[in-house]
């Protein structure tokens, strides 16, 4: 019964930590490494999950513009901001991003396909700010 009980409480506490949903992926998709871009240009236009710390918002035209200080994500998909960032990466939105919400220092998540190196395109708003 202990046994039991245990796995049931490990299976709700593993439910309850993960990543927002509108920067969810199915099981077993590849996403590229942080550090997999930084090393190599060859992952263009495939996926990416990053997280950080946005240092800087900027609406143009036809798209947002988002610099972030990129930290590894936790299993919540929060950034670990217990340590220096290991670097930027830039996020660029056809959808604008109010700058009131997504402004400087808050922490963030974004899922979106490899632009160019160290930039995310986000075909459709997929970011997660947490408070």
């Amino acid at each position: 019964m202990k046994k039991l009980l245990l796995g049931l409480l490990s299976l709700s506490l593993s439910a309850c930590v993960s990543y927002p949903e509108n920067v969810q992926v199915a099981e077993g998709t590849n996403l590229v490494s942080y550090t997999d871009v930084v090393e190599s240009s060859a992952h263009i236009k495939q996926l990416a999950r990053w997280s950080g710390v946005i240092a800087e918002v900027t609406n143009h035209k036809e798209t947002t513009q988002l610099d972030i200080l990129y930290y590894p994500a936790s299993g919540d998909g929060r950034p670990k901001t217990d340590e220096e960032p290991l670097g930027r990466f830039r996020v660029y939105s056809d959808t604008f991003l109010d700058p009131a919400i997504y402004k400087q220092g808050k922490s963030i998540t974004a899922l979106g396909t490899i632009a160019k190196k160290k930039w995310l395109k986000l075909a459709t708003l997929n970011t997660s700010i947490q408070h």
